[in-house]
């Protein structure tokens, strides 16, 4: 098994400068090259599912060309994209024929840790791709909740949560998409409910009334009327003892409050009961 050797140390967390600013800048021993777009593939684990407006890109391309590197690995005879599909999609458009690269050799976790940073950086992942992207690399990859919160730069607690959304049925997720609902406190009380009938009930009264994440959270604590007991109590007249025999479902007949208490005497005489000689 290869070591995992984690990202280089040029790479900076969210809440540092941009790492392919800091590659640009010179200030790492970083070469980068032109690479031939037929040699360039995408990166089936690209946490992104949905890659925005590319026209407008691929418009920008084509006046000033390719102004930030892509990252890629050697992939057989081909280079995978670990961060900058969009860049590539977009040259295609535009008719470039080679883009600008940087060659890394990271392993398949490194990749996607590598593409997620990147696109977290920039903030361009919705909450359903960032949750998936999470749950790939805790459940596919082997990290720790504790190591991916580490390396991306938040929180355990905001890494659970975001993991949490991956949890959604498909129907609710599909459903949420075609709402425009991303919103990621909203996603996450709708992740907390019980069951997708539940879910679903939110997110039809989300379509009429507009709720809210708090008003999510008020439904979901409300609680549900707990069925009233039937206690019987009995004090003996000279206060010697007490009895108490609590019914969970209804107030019985003075026929089965007998019979109650044979079987109680019953299971007594025949030692059935525990903690009595």
């Amino acid at each position: 098994m290869a070591k995992k050797r984690g990202l280089p140390d040029f790479v900076k967390m969210r809440h540092d400068g941009h790492f392919v600013d800091e590659i640009a800048s010179g200030s790492n021993p970083i070469s980068i090259r032109m690479i031939k777009l037929q040699r360039i593939v995408v990166n089936p684990h690209q946490p992104r599912e949905e890659l925005g407006n590319i026209k407008e890109l691929a418009q920008s391309v084509k006046e000033k060309g390719i102004i930030e590197p892509i990252i890629v690995r050697k992939k057989d005879e081909k280079f995978e994209v670990v961060a900058g599909e969009r860049r590539v999609r977009a040259a295609e458009m535009a008719g470039i024929d080679e883009i600008p690269a940087i060659e890394m050799e990271l392993e398949d976790d490194e990749a996607l840790e590598y593409a997620l940073i990147e696109n977290i950086q920039r903030k361009e992942l919705t909450p359903f791709e960032e949750a998936f992207a999470l749950k790939t690399l805790n459940q596919i990859f082997g990290y720790t909740q504790e190591e991916i919160a580490n390396r991306i730069g938040k929180s355990r607690s905001t890494v659970s949560e975001t993991i949490k959304i991956a949890s959604l049925p498909k129907k609710i997720i599909k459903l949420c998409k075609e709402a425009g609902i991303y919103s990621r406190s909203f996603l996450l009380e709708l992740s907390k409910l019980e069951s997708e009938e539940e879910m679903l009930k939110v997110l039809n009264s989300y379509s009429e009334n507009g709720l809210t994440r708090d008003d999510i959270r008020e439904k979901r604590k409300e609680k549900k009327e707990i069925p009233k007991r039937f206690v019987f109590n009995f004090s003996a007249p000279d206060k010697s003892f007490k009895l108490k025999i609590q019914l969970k479902d209804r107030e019985p007949s003075k026929e089965e409050l007998i019979q109650i208490l044979e079987s109680l005497l019953e299971s007594l005489k025949k030692g059935e009961i525990e903690g009595i000689n």
